[in-house]
């Protein structure tokens, strides 16, 4: 007897008892398999894992790596956890983190290559955007760093 839809079993196999969901779906043995929903992952047989929290995926993904974190975060280590963007980086929502071009910075969490800015010049110190003057009798070495007496 053949096995039901999504499912496969070894040559010489017996009966529905021996068919297993094949990955992208899920099922016990013998029973329907199911399409593996949205938000998770299933790699075959009875086996159904939700993605890692802050990650998404497709209908029927057969791998942990089918899970995608979302803008401004990425996969660390194996993909099982999400992380937020760290500073002077950016991610865009496929499990990667990109660095901000060199004179650039950008803020933890950014998505998007505009998120990294300029940096301050030497002579002006504060957060990219919004770069403040120096003060008088002050040294200022560019960038976060706060201004330093004469």
């Amino acid at each position: 007897q053949p096995c039901p839809e999504g499912a496969t079993s070894k040559a010489g196999s017996g009966g529905a008892m021996d068919c297993h969901c094949v990955s992208g779906r899920y099922g016990t043995p013998g029973s329907q398999c199911k399409p593996c929903p949205e938000g998770s992952f299933c790699p075959g047989g009875n086996v159904k894992k939700s993605c890692p929290e802050g990650a998404s995926s497709e209908k029927m993904s057969e791998m942990l790596k089918d899970c995608v974190c979302g803008a401004g975060m990425y996969a660390q280590g194996d993909g099982s956890k999400c992380a937020t963007c760290e500073v002077d980086r950016y991610c865009v929502g496929d499990n990667k983190k990109r660095e901000c071009p060199k004179g650039t910075e950008s803020d933890k969490g950014s998505a998007e290559a505009k998120d990294c800015i300029p940096t301050c010049e030497p002579g002006t110190y504060g957060r990219p955007g919004s770069c403040k003057r120096c003060p008088v009798d002050h040294y200022c070495a560019g960038g976060r760093i706060p201004p330093h007496k004469c």
